[in-house]
């Protein structure tokens, strides 16, 4: 059994506040996990006291359509992209990421709990996707030689967001 999960994050809380079951394919009720996801974004309703909503999600949600659908309800994202997404003048992200050298990756970490230190080597560049507009992108891997293939894609439209709250998110 799969279950699509949204949590609330407060501090150091995370407080469920909605879930769906997903279904097998072969079920007559069958849904994607992302038409459940906006679903469940568009019956969401901020708490009056939070100021920003963030959604967090990893590679297998960030359709065109959830991104759209997180930007007019006036949210910010953080999510994993796949190497498919293409620049707004046609380049891949796997292109991108492929071909820009390591020197330009710098040391970054943070702090998950206080006798921890999670070191990571980052680059960020504003971009424009296709679909979305403009974002940062933020490449991540554990190791400064870890190769393309073990890098991992954020993207965020956070404003000013730094390498060091995206990863860290």
């Amino acid at each position: 059994m799969q279950l699509l999960i949204v949590m609330l994050q407060w501090g150091p809380y995370r407080i469920p506040i909605d879930f769906e079951i997903i279904r097998p394919k072969t079920a007559t009720d069958y849904q994607t996990p992302n038409a459940l996801f906006r679903q469940m974004l568009h019956a969401f309703v901020p708490p009056a006291w939070a100021q920003t909503v963030i959604v967090v999600a990893d590679a297998g949600f960030p359709a065109k359509d959830t991104l759209r659908l997180i930007q007019q309800r006036g949210f910010f994202f953080v999510m994993s992209l796949a190497r498919t997404w293409k620049f707004a003048d046609g380049h891949t992200l796997k292109n991108w990421v492929t071909h820009l050298p390591k020197h330009l990756y710098r040391k970054t970490w943070f702090t998950p709990s206080p006798k921890k230190r999670r070191v990571y080597w980052s680059y960020t560049d504003r971009k424009c996707l296709r679909h979305i507009g403009d974002v940062t992108l933020v490449l991540s891997k554990k190791r400064r030689n870890d190769s393309p293939k073990q890098t991992k894609i954020l993207v965020t439209n956070l404003p000013q967001a730094t390498a060091q709250q995206v990863i860290a998110l």
